[in-house]
């Protein structure tokens, strides 16, 4: 398991309700669980109080569905370079939707909608490699 992927699914759990995330693979197993904010440690300065409210942290809708790559491969997230997402952030989409490309040994596999929803997030950049189930795209609730 890469980092890459490690920090999409912590980055999955903090836009989430998920408390707990295991995951097992063959040698390699990870378990995050989400906590309370670290203790100060004893001898630094406690955080100053802020002189005017905080505005509230704005509500993070959870996220409902996952889309993660069908296998290893370099994801390609437009037809061609210089070319328009498939899909962008906030975007409708209906199910079959193309919403990247996963090339490997020279042939392109469509990754599609499996339903309809809003994407809330894209976890990869452009021409990145990815592995099998690493996750691709976030659908909101």
């Amino acid at each position: 398991m890469d980092l890459t992927r490690i920090k999409a699914l912590i980055d999955v759990m903090a836009a989430s309700p998920i408390a707990e995330l295991e995951l097992s693979e063959p040698g390699t197993r990870l378990r995050l669980v989400k906590g309370p904010d670290a203790p100060t440690a004893a001898g630094s300065p406690a955080p100053q109080e802020s002189p005017s409210p905080a505005a509230p942290p704005e509500p993070v809708a959870p996220l409902e569905h996952i889309v993660t790559s069908p296998m290893p491969g370099t994801v390609y997230l437009s037809v061609s370079p210089g070319a328009p997402p498939f899909v962008t952030v906030g975007e409708t989409v209906e199910a079959g939707r193309t919403l990247a490309l996963v090339e490997a040994m020279k042939t392109l596999t469509p990754v599609t909608a499996d339903r309809a929803g809003v994407v809330a997030r894209v976890f990869v950049d452009n021409a990145t490699s990815v592995q099998a189930g690493d996750p691709l795209f976030a659908f909101a609730a």
